[in-house]
């Protein structure tokens, strides 16, 4: 086996059926070894669902053949700058090939713009190789747990509120209008569109039940409101509050 694969960059949007179906097959394969998604929802979606019909951006493509031994992922964000996702063969040179791709993608990157790596369950063998390519870190996000149920004297303290189940058809562009008040400027969470809100809401542990909001008790809109997943397939089953859009405001 050659190793040195191909890096082939093409238009996420662009993509022929073989090379969707093998970087569909990736994304799963290394999802399983790591115990988390190898991508943030947005473009797990788009690739892993949809093969990147429709997805904005470039991908590079590390093809021996027929089959796809990484990729990196170039995805335009919010506040106009490039997000950079590298996932690699679990079963590969991950190391090598990880570097590869990020080399190339910084190459073909929209020119002006920052450039954002992300690293998934990043640890010190990702940050070596983020500053080797120039990368300096910037912000960690940090996963934090608590058991259910509360305690009393946390529920005690909390302050009452009325939520209802978020309404398909109702409460769209509201609740996109708060979610993006309070997200100005965030390159992930802001900037939503009602179309983005509908595309999110196709992921298959979608429950409205859990997607509770608060409406303003003075007047029309929201006050904000909290998006659930649910990973009923741990033991025990772990909850989870969305990163993206979930809304606190005042």
């Amino acid at each position: 086996m050659d190793p040195h694969p191909d890096l082939v960059v093409a238009e996420a949007s662009a993509l022929d059926d073989a090379p969707q179906a093998a970087l569909a097959d990736l994304l799963r394969r290394a999802g399983q070894a790591q115990g988390h998604p190898p991508l943030p929802e947005p473009q797990l979606l788009g690739f892993a669902r949809h093969g990147g019909s429709g997805a904005p951006g470039r991908i590079v493509l590390a093809r021996r053949g027929d089959d796809v031994a990484g990729a990196a992922f170039l995805s335009p964000a919010h506040d106009g700058s490039t997000v950079l996702h590298v996932v690699v063969d679990p079963d590969g040179d991950g190391d090598e090939l990880a570097n590869a791709l990020i080399a190339r993608a910084t190459d073909v990157a929209p020119p002006g713009a920052p450039l954002h790596l992300w690293a998934m369950l990043a640890g010190p063998a990702d940050d070596r190789r983020a500053a080797a390519h120039g990368f300096s870190k910037e912000r960690d996000l940090l996963q934090l747990r608590v058991p259910l149920p509360l305690t009393r004297d946390v529920v005690e303290a909390t302050r009452p509120l009325v939520v209802r189940p978020f309404e398909l058809g109702r409460d769209e562009e509201v609740w996109v209008e708060t979610n993006n008040r309070a997200f100005s400027g965030h390159p992930e969470q802001g900037g939503w569109t009602v179309e983005e809100l509908h595309e999110r809401l196709t992921a298959e542990w979608v429950d409205l039940d859990g997607f509770l909001v608060a409406d303003d008790p003075d007047g029309k809109g929201l006050i904000g409101s909290c998006w659930t997943k649910v990973h009923r397939d741990r033991l025990p089953v772990l909850g989870e509050r969305d990163p993206d859009p979930v809304v606190i405001v005042s």
